[in-house]
């Protein structure tokens, strides 16, 4: 870990939002979650294209300044990451193992293209 709490797995390589709490300890109490966040900035970009997906869009859009926004997601590319996964909940799993693993990978596949388009 860095002084300010970052894991270093490669020189450049950011941690994953996943390695840092939901919430600060600090500060008021939170307002807001990393699924709704995630969820403006994927409406944003389906409305508007990925570049109209920036910090301070998306602190506006909260009605909070951008610093304050950065003490539930970190960094832009954390951003990506909780928007991939906002994504990922669209997949559809079946309930029990399926029969037929070819036809389920094929599934997946399937629906990963639908999403894709959905979501240019």
């Amino acid at each position: 870990m860095t002084p300010t709490g970052h894991s270093r797995v490669g020189a450049s390589a950011p941690a994953s939002i996943w390695d840092f709490p939901e919430h600060g300890s600090r500060g008021p109490r939170a307002r807001h979650d990393r699924a709704a966040i995630a969820a403006l900035a994927v409406r944003i970009a389906d409305a508007e294209g990925l570049d109209a997906v920036t910090m301070r869009r998306l602190a506006g859009e909260l009605g909070i300044a951008v610093m304050s926004l950065y003490n539930y997601v970190p960094a832009k590319e954390h951003l990506a990451q909780l928007m991939t996964d906002q994504l990922a909940g669209e997949y559809a799993y079946p309930v029990m193992p399926p029969s037929d693993p070819r036809a389920a990978i094929t599934d997946l596949a399937r629906q990963g293209r639908d999403i894709a388009r959905r979501r240019p």
